[in-house]
């Protein structure tokens, strides 16, 4: 089912943003004794960051959930009506035959996205028709799975809470184990987001 109304440019701008907006080292300064002597200081104080990952079990569960939305993806049936739909809009797909509709519609737009503006730079005319492109391609792409979207969210409600009761015990264990992490990380002084 995707994501409606998600295109490629949004992905593409934020690290710019993030590039334009920290001071990140570049490589030659990552190199210097300095920076190797601080960046191992602050790693003992901190903790290894290769050490936190997910809690035990998370990818498992994962594994399973995905097996539940490929049931809801098996109801729906095929996407041919998604793709003549795409085509009568004017919409071209990655590919004319297979592809899973909107997979296919994102490495398309993908294929011809230019180099975004990075902060503070006036954007060239080919990313202002790109937007426009990818524009027409998401409007276009929300239209013509709407029914299948809200026929396919209405089979994933009973689902659900079939896979709430019969992973309880899988998704308290993880959900503790989250927790866990972030006890740890307030421990060392980080904060959350919220705080």
């Amino acid at each position: 089912m995707g994501r409606l109304n998600l295109g490629p440019s949004q992905g593409a701008l934020a690290p710019k943003v993030i590039e334009h907006v920290t001071d990140a080292p570049t490589l030659k300064e990552t190199s210097t004794p300095k920076y190797k002597e601080a960046s191992a200081r602050c790693e003992k104080t901190g903790g290894d960051p290769e050490s936190v990952g997910k809690p035990e079990g998370t990818d498992e569960l994962n594994g399973k959930f995905r097996l539940t939305l490929n049931r809801i993806e098996e109801k729906l049936g095929p996407i041919e009506e998604y793709r003549q739909c795409m085509k009568t809009a004017g919409v071209a797909l990655a590919t004319d035959e297979g592809g899973d509709g909107w997979g296919s519609l994102w490495v398309s737009l993908e294929s011809q996205m230019p180099t975004p503006p990075r902060p503070g730079e006036e954007p060239s005319q080919q990313w202002s028709d790109y937007l426009q492109t990818e524009a027409k391609a998401l409007n276009a792409d929300e239209a013509c799975r709407a029914e299948k979207y809200r026929e396919g969210l209405a089979l994933l409600k009973p689902l659900l809470d079939e896979f709430q009761t019969a992973h309880a015990d899988e998704l308290a264990a993880t959900a503790a184990g989250w927790n866990d992490i972030l006890d740890q990380a307030k421990a060392k002084g980080f904060t959350t987001a919220t705080e």
